[in-house]
């Protein structure tokens, strides 16, 4: 089984597979470009099984709460 991290920006959906060897430099190549984490760690057999697992949860929340992530997040640079 495998664990799949995902990440959003706008409308735009993508996710990672945290053992792969380039997850470290895809995780920073995303975050660069602005995408937010969203939601656990996904566990499943493959992307599309994530995905579905992904989507039994309430996806405009899991939105929301990364946005709400980038807010506190840009508020605490800015602060600091």
């Amino acid at each position: 089984m495998k664990t799949y991290q995902f990440y959003t920006k706008q409308d735009v959906l993508v996710h990672l597979d945290i053992d792969g060897e380039s997850y470290k430099e895809e995780k920073k190549q995303l975050v660069a470009q602005g995408f937010n984490p969203i939601g656990d760690l996904v566990q499943a057999e493959d992307a599309k099984q994530a995905f579905k697992n992904l989507k039994s949860y309430d996806l405009d929340d899991l939105v929301a709460d990364a946005k709400l992530h980038t807010l506190a997040g840009g508020i605490i640079l800015a602060l600091g």
